[in-house]
């Protein structure tokens, strides 16, 4: 490999000598244009800044859109299966935001093949990506108003506290305090036992329940967790969370997708 971290994830130009010294292609840092010179082709790098997020280009009509927001449990490992089952469904289009952490248990890579290139995976580095002037699209508010329902699924301990506190430090958590009330959204617990049984957990999850109004499902309580552990903490099953936007499905196209794009937001 030429060293460039970049071109290490990105997508189907990986930066190896071989194709450097067969293609003359130039490559930077992270967020940098490829650019093959024989074609005169310019390749956006994946793996730094996207094409700008507008809800307007995205939606489409009778579909719903399904924002599945990925945190730091290794529970995320079933982030790509979720994204599989969902897009097998032609009514449903899902976007993925993972936080830092929650990418270390899957890959952008995956979710885009399982979805065949329709789903990506959004981060903190791609909020600001495409953003130079007053104006410009802001991720957040984007993905927001794209979204018809939301899924945090894992939502681990962390999480949970920054949502339940009303923190806004990241995309996930930033993209949730700009949700109006009217956005179907779903919070599905995963952590250890212990971290589940901690007094401020419950506290968490009554805030979120009783004054954000957001539903809370899970966790699954008496499984084997991840860490050894056994007893409460493990993420609601992914194939019931899956059944759970397929059976609210032509419920909320017909609710939400039938009104204007500036009625679904604030």
């Amino acid at each position: 490999m030429c060293g460039c971290s970049a071109c290490e994830r990105c997508l189907p130009y990986r930066c190896t000598t071989r194709y450097l010294a067969v293609s003359r292609l130039s490559c930077t840092a992270a967020g940098s244009v490829i650019t093959d010179y024989r074609p005169k082709l310019q390749l956006l790098c994946l793996a730094g800044n996207r094409e700008g997020f507008l809800a307007s280009k995205r939606r489409v009509a009778g579909k719903i859109h399904v924002l599945i927001i990925a945190t730091g449990s290794v529970a995320s490992v079933k982030i790509p299966l979720m994204v599989e089952a969902l897009s097998e469904d032609d009514r449903v289009e899902v976007q993925v935001v993972a936080t830092k952490t929650a990418t270390t248990f899957f890959k952008a890579e995956d979710v885009e093949r399982m979805s065949e290139g329709r789903c990506q995976t959004w981060t903190d580095e791609h909020e600001w990506s495409s953003w130079k002037q007053m104006g410009d699209p802001i991720l957040h508010i984007e993905l927001r108003r794209w979204a018809d329902i939301v899924l945090v699924a894992p939502c681990d301990a962390n999480t949970l506290a920054k949502i339940a506190g009303g923190l806004c430090d990241n995309l996930a958590t930033s993209l949730l305090r700009a949700l109006t009330p009217k956005t179907p959204t779903y919070v599905f617990p995963a952590m250890n036992t212990c971290m589940f049984e901690h007094p401020l957990t419950a506290m968490h999850i009554a805030t979120i329940r009783d004054v954000i109004g957001y539903k809370v499902m899970g966790p699954q309580m008496g499984k084997k967790l991840a860490c050894g552990d056994s007893g409460a903490g493990a993420m609601t099953d992914w194939r019931e969370i899956v059944g759970v936007v397929k059976g609210r499905a032509d419920d909320i196209i017909a609710t939400y997708t039938s009104r204007p794009l500036e009625q679904n937001t604030v």
